[in-house]
């Protein structure tokens, strides 16, 4: 038969109580932590801002004929046409 070992039950008992009240002051401390954060959303002036609808146009797209060379270099003429449009 086993005996009780009272000073190891104690111990143990103490642990846990130190383990659940440290981890209540930290989840305390982040609540108000999060509790104390402003909003989030960044502010814009509407003068700034593009609202509208979207219209159609033509796209003029310019490279120099440097980079075009580099960009373009052993397609087809062709192609190059329907890939800038």
């Amino acid at each position: 038969m086993d005996f009780q070992n009272l000073a190891l039950k104690r111990q143990k008992r103490r642990r846990l109580w130190l383990g659940g009240s440290a981890s209540v002051i930290v989840i305390a401390a982040l609540a108000t932590g999060l509790a104390r954060l402003g909003p989030a959303l960044p502010t814009a002036q509407r003068a700034n801002l593009w609202i509208g609808a979207v219209q159609r146009g033509e796209l003029t797209i310019r490279i120099p004929a440097s980079a075009w060379r580099r960009c373009w270099r052993g397609r087809s003429p062709r192609r190059m046409v329907a890939a800038s449009r």
